[in-house]
C-alpha cells in the first residue's frame, strides 16, 4: 500500500492500496501487508484477526519508512527541527 496511489488501488503491486485500512479489510490470517514511506494519520480496523499459527504482517518498505500517525507525532516532539 502506498500514500501516494490512486484512492481506488485493489492492492496489488502496480495498483496498491492507498489506506492502511483498504489493507487491513483485505488481508487475510498469514498475510504480509507492505507499507510504502509515508505517515499515515487513519484508524486501522482489520476485519480478519491473526491465528497464532498465521498472523497478519504489516511491515514497511523500508526500515522505520512508514510510520502510523501517532508514532510520527511522538518521534517529531522529540527531534529538533
Amino acid at each position: 500500500m502506498d500514500i501516494h496511489a490512486p484512492k481506488d488501488g485493489n492492492g496489488s503491486k502496480e495498483s496498491p492500496f492507498r489506506y492502511i485500512n483498504d489493507a487491513a479489510q483485505a488481508a487475510q490470517p498469514g498475510d504480509e501487508v507492505l507499507v510504502a514511506p509515508g505517515v499515515y494519520r487513519e484508524y486501522v480496523d482489520p476485519r480478519n484477526a491473526s491465528r497464532e499459527d498465521a498472523r497478519i504482517v504489516y511491515r514497511s518498505v523500508e526500515p522505520l519508512g512508514a510510520m502510523p500517525g501517532p508514532f510520527a507525532d511522538a518521534l517529531a516532539a522529540k527531534s529538533p527541527l
